[in-house]
C-alpha cells in the first residue's frame, strides 16, 4: 500500500488548509486523505482476514465496508463522469482527480473479489455487475498503476 505509513507521513499547513504529505510525495488535503484511508483501512481487514484464513463472513464484512466506502468517494466526488455520459446519471461537474485515480486501483481489486464471491454463491447477474464495475476501473487507470496492480495482485 503506498498511502498510509507512520514514517512518511508529514502534516504541513498550506493557503488551501491543512494537508499531509503522502509516501509517493503527493500532498493532499486531509479530508481527502480520511476518504481515501475509509477504502484503505477496510481493505487492509478484508486481506488480512483472507490471509489468517478467518470465516467468509467476517471477510465479506470488510469487503462489504470498503466497496461501500469507495462507492460513496466516487458518487461524491465525481469520479464517475466518464461513464455519466452513456448512463445518462447526472454527475457533479467538479473533478477531484486524485482521490479519483487513488480509489480505483482498491475498486478494480474490491469488486473483483466481490464478484468472485457473488459467483461462489451462484448469484451470476451480481457476478457478472462486479467484474464489469471491476474491469471499468482496471480499464481507466494508466499503464503504470496497472503494472503496480498485477505485481501486487501475483503477491
Amino acid at each position: 500500500m503506498d498511502l498510509i505509513s507512520s514514517q512518511g507521513l508529514n502534516l504541513f499547513d498550506s493557503p488551501t488548509g491543512l494537508q499531509v504529505s503522502l509516501v509517493n510525495g503527493q500532498n493532499i488535503n486531509m479530508l481527502d486523505f480520511y476518504l481515501i484511508a475509509l477504502v484503505e483501512i477496510p481493505y487492509l481487514n478484508y486481506l488480512s482476514s483472507k490471509n489468517l484464513g478467518l470465516d467468509m463472513n467476517i471477510q465479506e464484512k470488510w469487503l462489504n465496508e470498503t466497496f461501500t466506502n469507495s462507492r460513496a468517494i466516487f458518487e461524491n466526488k465525481g469520479c464517475s463522469t466518464t461513464l455519466s455520459k452513456f448512463t445518462e446519471v447526472e454527475v457533479t461537474k467538479r473533478r477531484y482527480k486524485y482521490i479519483c485515480k487513488m480509489i480505483k486501483p482498491y475498486e478494480a481489486h474490491i469488486a473483483s473479489e466481490k464478484g468472485i464471491l457473488e459467483y461462489k454463491k451462484k448469484n451470476y447477474k451480481d457476478a457478472m455487475s462486479f467484474f464489469s464495475l471491476a474491469l471499468t476501473n482496471y480499464s481507466l487507470l494508466d499503464l503504470r498503476k496497472k503494472q503496480k496492480i498485477q505485481s501486487f495482485l501475483k503477491e
